[in-house]
């Protein structure tokens, strides 16, 4: 009690009369300190004088009036110097004095922790204490939290104005970054423009340097990088799955179609680069070919060779993870295949094919013989390929489909069966070299984000 008493008197308020554990206000019938049976209560009033100098005594707040407590417990460690509830706001979040027309806050070794009966709330001394103490850490934190700040943002001016250039530390303690996080964790941000609203260039870069970072030094748990594993194979997987349909859907090679032109739209957002249906393959494999195809660990696209040939340059060159090394060709789904020939029925390869067949030699035969123009591209690869693959490259080429292997022959009609047969027989009898139409592909995709991912 006696700190108690201290601090009141320390108000120097000179209408109070203090009398033992006892502070009345004079010509007045309010008493701001009572004790009754061991048990202290402590009216809340704010003293407001008047510019005439009149003084009356107040309620400190809307409802709550009064702190009950032991005369043991130390009751100045609650309050404020003005004799205010220390904290009030972050305790109103907690109970809503107001509209729960709280009264009084009862200090009381009756409660384990904290309840609310009526108009009181019954909260133990080391619940409270603890409470205050927390809250006092929490204020404390963040006053060191704001010079932390200003001293980052004051570098960085000085670093971009003056040329001052200083040792950047690590301005954070543990728990500190939670913050942050979790204000862009919220379930309210449904899209990236949700997102975009509080993040510029800076922070994007920042963010995706740290988190790359995180996973390199193995900073993050397994828990996590397996449910990181699922997006980019699953969610991730099924975008990409579902845009190479739309494109397999288009009929023809005109691009001028509101349909066609939204489906590239997804493709290549400046659709103005895209002047044919092969280009629209071309930029849907280089931005997705290694989700789709997960054996290569580097993809080059349009790595320009010295070849007599009129296109110098295959549309990628892929570094697969045993270092081999892949000449791969993309044309379109709407290319035939196969041609019949009626002579002996069966099927042959069209010209189209075997231009594609002969084409993706000519660039294999280029690479073993290193007939890569710029010299830091030719260093680059061969270092990346494991000694000697450059002279053992393979092809990859992707075209046709189905519907589309040989005219007049749709997957329904019994002769496809036949297409198909023939169909297999020749590519696997091609040395080095694969061919996959492009649903094949896209089925192939489907599968393993099916059968891998659970």
């Amino acid at each position: 009690m006696q700190n108690l008493i201290q601090k009141i008197q320390d108000l120097e308020w000179e209408e109070l009369n203090v009398e033992n554990n006892q502070v009345s206000i004079q010509d007045s019938e309010q008493d701001l300190l009572s004790v009754e049976n061991g048990i202290a209560t402590l009216n809340l009033l704010d003293r407001k004088e008047s510019d005439e100098g009149e003084v009356t005594f107040e309620n400190s707040y809307i409802n709550l009036t009064r702190l009950e407590f032991p005369t043991n417990f130390d009751a100045s460690s609650v309050l404020t110097r003005n004799l205010k509830l220390r904290h009030y706001a972050k305790f109103n979040e907690v109970f809503d004095f107001n509209n729960r027309n709280i009264e009084c806050i009862s200090i009381t070794e009756d409660t384990d922790d904290y309840e609310v009966n009526g108009n009181t709330v019954s909260i133990s001394p080391e619940s409270i204490t603890a409470v205050i103490q927390t809250y006092n850490e929490i204020y404390d934190d963040a006053k060191v939290y704001q010079g932390k700040f200003v001293s980052y943002k004051s570098r960085e001016y000085q670093r971009a104005y003056f040329g001052i250039e200083k040792e950047r530390k690590t301005l954070s303690n543990k728990g500190e970054f939670t913050f942050l996080v979790d204000r862009f964790n919220l379930s309210t941000k449904r899209k990236k423009a949700d997102f975009l609203k509080y993040l510029n260039d800076n922070d994007l870069i920042s963010l995706q340097d740290l988190t790359l970072k995180l996973i390199q030094k193995e900073v993050f748990g397994s828990d996590f990088l397996i449910k990181l594993n699922d997006y980019f194979i699953k969610a991730r997987l099924e975008d990409i799955i579902k845009l190479g349909r739309e494109v397999l859907s288009l009929k023809s090679t005109d691009l001028k179609t509101q349909r066609a032109k939204k489906i590239i739209k997804k493709v290549e957002p400046d659709g103005r680069k895209i002047k044919q249906l092969e280009s629209v393959w071309q930029k849907y494999f280089e931005n997705y070919l290694s989700f789709l195809i997960f054996a290569y660990r580097e993809i080059y696209p349009k790595i320009e060779l010295n070849v007599s040939v009129k296109k110098k340059y295959p549309d990628f060159i892929g570094i697969n993870h045993y270092g081999g090394v892949d000449v791969i060709e993309i044309k379109t789904h709407l290319k035939k295949a196969l041609t019949k020939d009626p002579s002996h029925d069966n099927y042959a390869f069209s010209s189209e094919m075997s231009k594609a067949i002969i084409q993706t030699i000519n660039y294999m035969d280029a690479l073993i013989q290193e007939k890569i123009k710029k010299k830091t591209m030719k260093a680059d690869i061969k270092g990346k390929i494991l000694e000697g693959n450059i002279y053992r490259p393979e092809g990859l080429i992707v075209i046709s489909s189905y519907d589309n292997l040989v005219s007049g022959i749709k997957q329904t009609e019994a002769e496809f069966e036949k297409v198909k047969r023939d169909f297999t027989k020749l590519r696997n009898g091609l040395n080095n070299i694969r061919i996959i139409t492009f649903d094949e592909l896209l089925n192939m995709a489907e599968n393993y984000k099916d059968n891998i991912v659970k």
